[in-house]
């Protein structure tokens, strides 16, 4: 990627468990201060209720401690990784994927 202005991406793998056991995998891919959720997995299908609720409380329990570690680590701007556009193209990109977040034709965020 040398002579495009991006950083070489890095990758970064989160688990939680209980009992030694692996309920939910997370892996991010990382480009500058770019995190994007690259696979999420876990292995609850065919699985009795409590235990499908137990995953699921895990996998929420670690997007929350991803977006705590990522934002120590200066990583916390969780969305798409893209070639660097000039500002006026990211504006118009914000209203034309997300309108909800745009008030009277300026970005809100």
């Amino acid at each position: 990627m040398a002579g495009c202005g991006l950083q070489s991406p890095a990758a970064r793998a989160h688990v939680a468990s209980r009992n030694a056991e692996s309920l939910v995998w997370h892996a991010y891919i990382l480009s500058g201060r770019t995190a994007r959720l690259l696979h999420s997995g876990s292995c609850f299908r065919n699985r009795e209720a409590h235990y499908r609720a137990l995953v699921g409380r895990a996998n929420r329990w670690l997007h929350w401690k991803d977006m705590l570690q990522l934002k120590a680590s200066e990583a916390l701007q969780m969305g798409p990784i893209l070639h660097p556009v000039s500002e006026n193209r990211r504006r118009a990109l914000v209203r034309e994927e997300w309108p909800e977040r745009t008030r009277g034709g300026t970005d809100a965020s």
